[in-house]
């Protein structure tokens, strides 16, 4: 047990020097990028995903779905614990099989809708940098930090209202 303790600490800081290396790999690119005189413009990832409206509708769309689906359970669960149902096993077999469907459609569906999600903001990304006149939008994740930029340099605001507005078909 001992052994196995010091081999999960070991694999524990390998994974954390790998992260630091990665971060600091990462912010030698940028100050590359922003000493280059391109055009560069900073996003925060999480906020744009989390702010655009098309994030708003999926997420409204799950709920409305899942709503249905637990009340058709809360149906079933009913009628399982019913002692006139209690012995028909159809009624236990149909409960579990939605009780499952409910399990793997939250798996899939959020997934799903994050990749299609992604999908038009990279899209949008690519009109905006064109329109703009962007070189590079640099898109950082949440505990990557970007040590050091100019703040005119993070346009994340002005980003999701473009997405919303595009979103939305507002020209």
């Amino acid at each position: 047990m001992f052994a196995s303790e010091i081999v999960k600490i070991m694999i524990s800081r390998k994974i954390s020097i790998i992260f630091f290396l990665l971060g600091l790999l990462l912010c030698t690119i940028l100050v590359n990028f922003l000493c280059s005189g391109d055009k560069i413009m900073i996003l925060d990832n999480e906020a744009v995903f989390r702010k655009f409206n098309m994030t708003r509708d999926m997420t409204s769309l799950e709920g409305m779905e899942l709503s249905r689906r637990n009340k058709k359970i809360d149906s079933l669960y009913i009628l399982v614990n019913d002692p006139a149902y209690n012995s028909n096993s159809n009624v236990m077999k149909a409960f579990i099989a939605e009780r499952e469907g409910l399990e793997k459609f939250k798996q899939t569906f959020q997934n799903e809708e994050s990749l299609k999600i992604w999908k038009r903001i990279n899209a949008y990304a690519t009109e905006f940098a064109a329109q703009e006149g962007y070189d590079f939008i640099i898109g950082l994740q949440p505990h990557i930090n970007l040590i050091y930029t100019k703040h005119d340099k993070d346009q994340t605001s002005k980003f999701i209202d473009y997405i919303n507005k595009k979103y939305e078909g507002v020209k």
